[in-house]
C-alpha cells in the first residue's frame, strides 16, 4: 500500500474513532473501493460502480448497522476494528492476494468479541 494510502486510511480510522463516530458498513464500503483504486486494482470506472454500489446498498448497510448495534455493545469498536484493518492491509503483488488480505478484515461480531447488551 502506497504512503498516501496508508495515511489517508489512517487518518478515517482515527476520524472514526475520535470525532466522527464510528465509521459504518457504507463508509467501510466506500474505503475498501478506494483503497482497491490506490493500490492500482481498480481504474477510474470500476471505482465509480464501486461507489454505486456502496450507494445501492445503503439501506442494507444500515440494517446491518443496527442489527450490529443490538447485537452488541461495542458496536463501534469492532467497525473500528475493521477500519483499522483495512488501514494496516498493504497492497499485494495481485488483487487475488489483496482480496484475501482484507477477507481477514470482515465482519464478525463473535471473532471480534461482540459484548452482548
Amino acid at each position: 500500500m502506497t504512503q498516501k494510502l496508508t495515511r489517508i486510511l489512517a487518518g478515517l480510522a482515527v476520524c472514526f474513532a475520535a470525532a466522527c463516530g464510528a465509521p459504518s458498513e457504507y463508509d467501510l464500503c466506500s474505503a475498501s473501493c478506494d483503497a482497491y483504486r490506490k493500490c492500482g486494482y481498480a481504474n477510474d470506472s470500476q471505482t465509480a460502480n464501486c461507489h454505486t454500489d456502496c450507494n445501492n446498498n445503503k439501506g442494507k448497510y444500515s440494517d446491518e448497522d443496527a442489527d450490529l448495534q443490538r447485537q452488541c455493545k461495542n458496536a463501534s469498536d469492532i467497525r473500528k476494528q475493521q477500519a483499522d484493518c483495512y488501514a494496516v492491509t498493504s497492497c499485494r503483488s495481485g488483487v487475488a492476494e489483496y482480496t484475501l488480505a482484507l477477507g481477514s478484515c470482515v465482519l464478525d461480531p463473535q471473532a471480534n468479541n461482540c459484548i452482548k447488551p
